[in-house]
């Protein structure tokens, strides 16, 4: 088991920034926002450990608390979010979560100086996440192939206007990852990037963007990257605009030669105005992963959404990914869907449902992935009730890959809010 250090240097960062923000000389002109939720939720599961052979219900209960901090002064402007998530399963004592580095939760979203051509971002995260997509999935359960995952991102950038339609940013990136799973692949980076934008018409858009930054990981090799990408956005009119970035990357290994691979991105949208919108999307991209290393990731979409009374998303996808630091290759082709219905102001009810085909190499194993569920909720204005049920089945030619989770849940949660008006405001 690792330290949870990480998590502690990302709060202790929030509440230094959070007491820079509130110092004399900036109060006058402060707003500040303070809410606090609790959430308590029941779940009853067939296949707690999501076993293909033994499976073993439960009832886990899981209570809650968290608090939201938003600032919005000359030093700083922001949201700070503190939670902890205490867990209690019923017939297996000791998968219960009590521990302070187990069960916190947390997000931060800040800008330090905002008003002027310097600036600083800070964002954090302290969540629970998959480890390994081939492995167990379930949408609800937290226990199987999931581990806690701290992550820190600062941002210090100059960004200057030249003309009017000229802008160039200079930027300093660093991230911190660190996994509480000794399977999880900490690292840490750092890196400069350059920025030129131009604004050719009032409905052209493009920029150049150059960027170098050295990777650093605990499992994996280290490597160094190189980018350079030329983009644009074109939109001709309110219906439709397209979005087109291509580029090159290099990649520069510890102990293997360096290599040049392509970069692109091309987004086509219909429809930008509510409630229809239609996105095709292609892209090609290097990303890190959490437990192997960086990924090249091929990804084709095609997207509808409705956002009305009656809303809806339906999604078409092929994901191919390659994975650089070892011999593995996993090829995804599937869908999902969702709709919601607000029968009153006070009901709405949602049904949502995914399946992929899924092939992973080298061992050449194949499956299927589906399932489904709803959710009836009834929610006022510091409050809020639901009731759902998923069901998760992946099938597989290896059968000891193979599982199915049926599972149903209560839901209620409180949230109170107060807000501090700024000097002058009524």
């Amino acid at each position: 088991m690792k330290p949870s250090g990480c998590r502690w240097d990302l709060f202790l960062g929030c509440l230094v920034t959070a007491v820079i923000g509130l110092l004399p000389g900036s109060a006058a002109e402060a707003r500040m926002s303070v809410a606090s939720s609790i959430t308590l939720r029941e779940e009853y599961t067939d296949n707690v450990f999501l076993d293909p052979f033994r499976e073993q219900d439960d009832l886990i209960s899981t209570l809650a608390p968290s608090l939201i901090l938003g600032l919005d002064n000359r030093l700083v402007t922001g949201e700070l979010t503190y939670g902890l998530e205490f867990r209690k399963y019923l017939d297996h004592d000791g998968l219960d979560e009590t521990d302070l580095k187990d069960i916190q939760r947390g997000q931060m979203d800040l800008t330090l100086l905002p008003t002027g051509d310097f600036s600083i971002l800070a964002h954090g995260i302290i969540d629970r996440v998959v480890i390994d997509d081939r492995r167990e999935i379930s949408d609800r359960t937290s226990l199987v192939n999931k581990t806690n995952r701290s992550l820190v991102r600062l941002r210090p950038q100059y960004r200057r206007n030249f003309t009017p339609t000229l802008t160039g940013e200079l930027a300093f990136p660093f991230d911190k990852t660190r996994y509480e799973s000794s399977v999880g692949d900490d690292t840490q980076g750092y890196g400069v990037e350059l920025l030129i934008e131009k604004s050719l018409s009032p409905r052209l858009n493009s920029d150049l963007k150059g960027a170098w930054s050295r990777q650093k990981a605990d499992l994996t090799e280290d490597y160094k990257r190189l980018d350079l990408t030329l983009g644009c956005r074109w939109s001709p009119n309110p219906v439709w605009g397209l979005t087109a970035r291509g580029g090159a990357i290099q990649l520069d290994y510890d102990h293997r030669d360096a290599a040049v691979y392509g970069l692109g991105t091309l987004e086509l949208t219909f429809g930008e105005s509510k409630p229809w919108q239609l996105v095709l999307l292609g892209s090609q991209d290097y990303l890190q992963t959490a437990d192997d290393g960086l990924k090249r990731r091929r990804n084709a979409e095609l997207r509808l959404v409705r956002e009305a009374r009656l809303s809806g998303e339906l999604v078409f996808y092929q994901l191919l990914d390659n994975f650089q630091a070892v011999d593995r290759e996993d090829r995804y082709y599937g869908g999902r869907m969702q709709v919601g219905y607000h029968f009153s102001r006070a009901l709405e009810g949602s049904l949502r449902g995914h399946y992929r085909y899924q092939k992973y190499l080298p061992e050449n194993e194949r499956g299927h992935r589906y399932g489904g569920g709803g959710e009836l909720a009834f929610s006022g204005k510091i409050y809020r009730i639901a009731v759902g049920y998923t069901y998760t089945e992946n099938t597989s030619s290896i059968s000891t890959n193979s599982y199915r989770e049926n599972l149903v849940y209560l839901e209620g949660s409180l949230t109170f809010g107060t807000r501090t008006p700024a000097r002058g405001e009524k």
